[in-house]
């Protein structure tokens, strides 16, 4: 796994727990 890959699953990471962090806010 390169540097490019690992970027970009931490970025995805990042987006859906953001995502279930602002529902959890609206709830």
């Amino acid at each position: 796994m390169n540097l490019i890959d690992l970027d970009h699953c931490l970025s995805i990471r990042v987006q859906s727990w953001m995502k279930a962090l602002m529902a959890g806010l609206g709830q």
